[in-house]
């Protein structure tokens, strides 16, 4: 489907937009804690820096999408992801620590929204500013290159099921979503001439 040549944008956040995650995070911690089992992977890290850095990347793909940013509303506990809409599809959005890292879900979640989003933290930016977060985006996928792709695997905390990034999908494809939806019909792709 896809190479490891895929464009894999990064949204660089500005302390007001990092300090605005970090309130969402408190409220998504708090809004889990005894209604959700934890399912960190990185026990290293608390359940709060954990909720940040999914909050981040939530904020980063609507940013990059266009599309409307994460309020408190839409941090409900619902099997302990979020999802944006975008165009006419509800996007999950998952983060990873490590820039090679699957796609992977715990098997209560389930895939329930019609696409997601892979990030993962981004090298550190020499500018325009010295060590602003970043965040990159992996790849996206259908919840049908779910269903083709998924496979069981044991990343040393028990089964989850995954899909390996090599078959994720270019995320120019993603922001193009909205352009095929709102393009007039007549004409070539897009709504041009051909």
């Amino acid at each position: 489907m896809t190479s490891s040549r895929r464009w894999r944008p990064v949204y660089r956040l500005l302390k007001n937009e990092e300090e605005y995650c970090r309130q969402l995070a408190l409220v998504r911690n708090n809004t889990k804690l005894g209604k959700i089992p934890d399912h960190r992977v990185d026990r290293a890290a608390s359940s709060l820096e954990v909720n940040f850095h999914h909050i981040k990347a939530l904020y980063a793909v609507a940013r990059l999408l266009g599309a409307p940013l994460p309020t408190e509303r839409d941090l409900a506990p619902i099997k302990s992801t979020s999802f944006l809409t975008y165009a006419d599809w509800k996007v999950m959005v998952r983060f990873n620590n490590t820039r090679e890292g699957d796609f992977y879900l715990p098997p209560a979640y389930g895939f329930l929204t019609d696409a997601a989003v892979l990030c993962y933290t981004a090298p550190m930016a020499k500018y325009p500013e010295p060590n602003l977060p970043g965040i990159q985006m992996a790849g996206w996928l259908t919840r049908e290159d779910w269903d083709t792709h998924k496979f069981s695997r044991d990343y040393g905390w028990g089964s989850v099921q995954a899909v390996l990034q090599m078959h994720l999908r270019d995320f120019r494809d993603l922001e193009q979503r909205e352009n095929q939806l709102t393009a007039p019909v007549q004409g070539g792709l897009f709504g041009g001439t051909a």
